[in-house]
């Protein structure tokens, strides 16, 4: 695959989180020996990612992925993304608050046969907490 093509796959995929299209990018885009570094597990499974990732995306309501920018080399692509939605449930120990979020976050997806086959998202947590209790952004 082309490397403008892996960089088309990482934006739909990205930009499906928290959309009807979920489901099926996981099915289209992510390869059966996926793996990714997920939020304070470790590297996890496709199953145990997509869990992780449905589990996460049900805390909150109106929320948007937007891949801001690509670079892609070889196997690799990076990503630059905005994360924005309103909090409705439990999540990461922070009780539901209604409030609103803006965050931006970086990630490295590695390509075999043009599907991503890991992924390692950094998403700016600090500021994601900071904005969900309420406290004033340093």
């Amino acid at each position: 695959m082309s490397i403008e093509t892996n960089k088309e796959v990482s934006r739909q995929w990205h930009e499906s989180f928290g959309t009807p299209n979920l489901e099926s990018a996981y099915e289209k885009f992510l390869a059966r020996d996926f793996r990714a570094f997920f939020f304070g597990h470790g590297w996890v499974d496709r199953d145990t990612y997509m869990k992780g990732d449905r589990d996460f995306v049900a805390a909150f309501e109106n929320v948007m992925m937007s891949v801001e920018e690509l670079v892609g080399e070889a196997d690799l692509v990076m990503c630059r993304m905005r994360w924005r939605g309103t909090q409705v449930a439990p999540v990461l120990g922070v009780q539901p608050t209604g409030r609103d979020f803006d965050v931006l976050g970086f990630c490295q997806d590695r390509f075999q046969f043009g599907k991503v086959v890991e992924h390692t998202p950094l998403f700016d947590v600090a500021s994601l907490l900071q904005q969900l209790k309420g406290e004033p952004l340093a």
